[in-house]
C-alpha cells in the first residue's frame, strides 16, 4: 500500500476590519504644534545652501563634449549649481543680501583635485587673519601670481567672501550663496560700500538699514589681462532697472524681510552653510591676485 500525504489547501485570511475612530475631538493643529520640527535634521551638515556660479569658457557646463554640458550654456551665464537653469549675465539675477562671511578656502595645488578645507577669516588676528600657521606667500614664476600656500601640503589658501542671498530665480525667491574671490573682491568691496551708504527715507532716515532692506541685481562682466579672459561679478540697484528698491516695495516684502532676517541669523551662526565649492565651473584664469 502506498502511503499518501494530503496537502492542506491555503485559505486566504481576510484582513481585520479597520476600527472606525472618531476624530471629532482630535485637534490636529495642536498636535502639529506639539510635533513641530520632528523628523527634520537641524544639523549644519544637512542644511546646505546651494551655490550660484559664473560660467567660464572652460566650465564643463559650457563644453558640449563634457557630460555636465547644459544646452545653450555659454561663458558669462549665471548658473545655480545642480540645476539646468541658465541666466543671461547681461540681465542678471535680483538678490536680497542677508549676510556675508569671509573664509580662507583651501584648494589642492593641481587643478581638478578639489577642495581641501575651509578656515574662517579672523579680522582680530593681526598676523594670520585665521590662516593656518604654516601658510606662506609664494610667487608663481610663470604667472607672477602671489598666493598663500601651506608649506607641507602645497595647498593654496584663497581669501573668499560668501554672500548668503535670497535670489529671484524661476519665479521665486530662494536661499543661495554667491562666492567672490580674486578679482571679484573689488566688486564685493564696492558693493559693501554701497550698502553702508544706503539710507531709508524719512522718518526712518536716522536708522542704519540692514543689507536686506534693499534689492540688488547681480550681473556678469567680461574681464581680461595678459594671462587671459574671464567673467566676473558686477552689481546694480533694483530688480534690473538700476533704481534703488526697498524690500518693502515688493508685493511680499514683509515676508521676504523675515526670510532674509532668518537666513542672516542661521548663516552667521553656522546653522546653515554654503555647499562645498568645486572647481567644476572653474575659471579660465587663476585669478587669486589679479
Amino acid at each position: 500500500m502506498v502511503k499518501t500525504t494530503s496537502k492542506k489547501k491555503a485559505v486566504a485570511t481576510a484582513p481585520a476590519k479597520k476600527r472606525e475612530v472618531s476624530t471629532d475631538n482630535v485637534d490636529i493643529s495642536l498636535m502639529m504644534r506639539q510635533d513641530a520640527g520632528r523628523g527634520v535634521s537641524t544639523s549644519a551638515e544637512d542644511n546646505i545652501i546651494p551655490l550660484i556660479y559664473v560660467l567660464q569658457s572652460l566650465s564643463p557646463q559650457a563644453l558640449k563634449q563634457k557630460q555636465e554640458y547644459i544646452k545653450g550654456a555659454a561663458a558669462g551665464n549665471i548658473w545655480p549649481r545642480g540645476s539646468k537653469t541658465l541666466i543671461d549675465g547681461d540681465e542678471g539675477v535680483p538678490v536680497i543680501l542677508a549676510a556675508v562671511r569671509k573664509w580662507w578656502v583651501e584648494w589642492r595645488p593641481e587643478r581638478g583635485q578639489g577642495l581641501a578645507g575651509k578656515h574662517e577669516y579672523v579680522e582680530k588676528d593681526m598676523i594670520n587673519k585665521g590662516r593656518p600657521g604654516d601658510a606662506e606667500q609664494i610667487k608663481d614664476p610663470k604667472t607672477g601670481n602671489v598666493s598663500w600656500v601651506r608649506a607641507v601640503s602645497g595647498n593654496v589658501l584663497v581669501e573668499t567672501r560668501e554672500h548668503a542671498v535670497l535670489a529671484y530665480i524661476d519665479g521665486k525667491w530662494s536661499p543661495y550663496v554667491i562666492s567672490m574671490k580674486g578679482s571679484d573682491h573689488k566688486c564685493a568691496r564696492e558693493w559693501n560700500g554701497e550698502r553702508m551708504r544706503k539710507q531709508l527715507p524719512p522718518p526712518n532716515d536716522d536708522i542704519r538699514p540692514p543689507s536686506y532692506a534693499f534689492v540688488y541685481n547681480l550681473k556678469t562682466v567680461a574681464k581680461t589681462n595678459d594671462r587671459g579672459d574671464w567673467y566676473g561679478w558686477a552689481y546694480e540697484n533694483g530688480m534690473g532697472d538700476g533704481e534703488v528698491t526697498e524690500i518693502t516695495s515688493l508685493e511680499n516684502g514683509v515676508e521676504l524681510y523675515q526670510m532674509a532676517r532668518a537666513l542672516d541669523k542661521a548663516f552667521m551662526a553656522g546653522d546653515k552653510n554654503a555647499e562645498l565649492e568645486h572647481d567644476e565651473a572653474g575659471d579660465d584664469v587663476e585669478e587669486n591676485d589679479i
